[in-house]
């Protein structure tokens, strides 16, 4: 399981840009966030053809139009881009 102050971080990152690009989607921002770490790819695909127990879901209908779950992509992939290389990089500072 990924360390919730990494999910917390990415969290944080996307909601200001969010806020900046698309401040009406703040309304569903946690919701989002919630779907999108459970489900990453699900959020990116939106509702992959699966139904749910009312025949919809609002938050996976909806993200194919937000900007919200496009943010946490961005911001979770450099965060876990970064976290990688950092290991490696840590013995090549030159001084």
């Amino acid at each position: 399981m990924r360390d919730i102050d990494a999910n917390q971080f990415v969290v944080e990152i996307a909601r200001d840009l969010v806020a900046q690009a698309a401040p009406q989607e703040l309304s569903l921002f946690e919701d989002t966030c919630d779907a999108y770490f459970a489900n990453p790819g699900r959020m990116l695909k939106g509702q992959g053809g699966q139904e749910e127990p009312l025949g919809f879901d609002i938050v996976s209908s909806a993200s194919a139009l937000l900007i919200t779950p496009a943010a946490l992509a961005i911001v979770d992939q450099i965060t876990r881009s970064q976290a990688v290389q950092s290991p490696r990089s840590s013995g090549r500072i030159a001084g």
